[in-house]
């Protein structure tokens, strides 16, 4: 088998690799739960909130995919033609990735999500879960805060303040009345 045909065949399986480094950050994309959308809107539509980093991550990402791609196909074409760049090998490298992306890529990335979302869930649970004893005491906690504020000590603070002005009242009601009766001479002892 000469080297050309031998650099086409593995060209294959090294488009497939870089496909499955390309789901490992979209698996790290799905994880962190970004969005791959682009943050820019059209009139009368909302912006997402985090718009802004999810395109700078999702960014960044992808150049760090394209580093890392350039790297492995200069080391192949290195090892395989002597550094020469032939077309049928990207080609090759091409139709594999495609092949990766479009069969088990996307199995993988839909068995990702619904690992990432049944995680999501199962943490969720395990947090409210631990968070039930807390609950149940700031209830309990409520009922006697209620029930102390019933009490007839507060009652008779209460009560007590309602006398001090009921007798203050009354106070100035019998002062009226005796300075009434000084100026009628009615009663000149008041």
């Amino acid at each position: 088998m000469s080297m050309a045909a031998l650099s086409a065949a593995l060209s294959v399986p090294m488009g497939a690799l870089l496909g499955a480094v390309y789901d490992v950050i979209r698996f790290v994309r799905v994880l962190l739960g970004v969005d791959v959308r682009s943050p820019f809107v059209g009139k009368g539509q909302k912006r997402r909130r985090g718009a802004w980093f999810s395109y700078v991550f999702v960014t960044l990402t992808d150049l760090l995919f394209f580093a890392v791609a350039t790297v492995c196909m200069c080391v192949f074409f290195f090892l395989t033609g002597d550094g020469r760049m032939r077309a049928y090998v990207l080609f090759g490298a091409l139709c594999g990735f495609l092949l990766y992306y479009h069969t088990v890529g996307r199995l993988f990335i839909g068995i990702c999500s619904y690992l990432t979302a049944l995680c999501k869930r199962a943490i969720r649970g395990l947090l409210r879960l631990s968070l039930l004893p807390f609950r149940y005491f700031f209830a309990f906690s409520k009922k006697i805060i209620v029930r102390i504020s019933g009490l007839p000590i507060v009652s008779r603070t209460f009560a007590r303040y309602n006398e001090y002005k009921l007798k203050k009242k009354a106070a100035a009601l019998r002062r009226r009345r005796q300075k009434r009766m000084q100026k009628s001479g009615y009663c000149k002892n008041g």
